[in-house]
């Protein structure tokens, strides 16, 4: 994509993969990621509480995600339309077929996670497509502006300071690229 350092490419790449990660079920290989990583994390303000464990990061994210109850799921159509597989499913998966892209996630869950949603930027900034800047331009404007609302409540619930100031991060990195895309 135009504008883009190699370098600063990558930089985003991995900001968009650790998001990803962020909202799906913490596993163990995630877990040691963030035990590899402490001093990284920590020097872009995400802080990992001292005592945390599989454990503890499994719980929250079940609480906050997955219920039982006062739980809000990552999906844009359930966000926006109170409802699961609505328009902005078909809408999202409608804009991956269209740009023949193939997600990772794509078979384990609704198109419209915002997990497949960040993967979806992650792989246009990977590309060389001639119109990948302006497909990214695009998604993020079409499918990734209820995200800061939902942060802003999903972070009001979470319990752990690693969620808090990952959700912290998050919102700050998609605000810095909705600037720089003039949205």
């Amino acid at each position: 994509m135009d504008g883009y350092s190699s370098g600063n490419r990558e930089s985003l790449i991995s900001i968009y993969r650790f998001l990803q990660r962020l909202f799906l079920e913490p596993d163990q290989e995630f877990y040691g990621f963030l035990q590899d990583n402490t001093d990284g994390l920590r020097d872009n303000g995400i802080t990992i509480d001292e005592n945390v464990n599989l454990e503890s990061l499994q719980v929250e994210y079940t609480g906050l995600f997955l219920g039982p109850k006062d739980h809000l799921p990552p999906y844009e159509s359930v966000f926006l339309e109170g409802r699961f597989w609505g328009e902005r499913s078909a809408d999202v998966k409608d804009f991956i077929e269209r740009i023949g892209l193939a997600t990772a996630e794509e078979d384990n869950m609704p198109p419209d996670h915002v997990a497949v949603e960040l993967e979806v930027l992650e792989k246009l900034l990977a590309t060389d497509h001639a119109d990948a800047e302006e497909y990214y331009k695009r998604f993020f404007e079409e499918h990734l502006l209820w995200v800061f609302d939902f942060l802003e409540r999903i972070n009001q619930k979470a319990k752990l300071e690693f969620y808090r100031t990952s959700f912290e991060f998050a919102a700050n990195f998609l605000a810095s690229e909705k600037k720089r895309l003039g949205i």
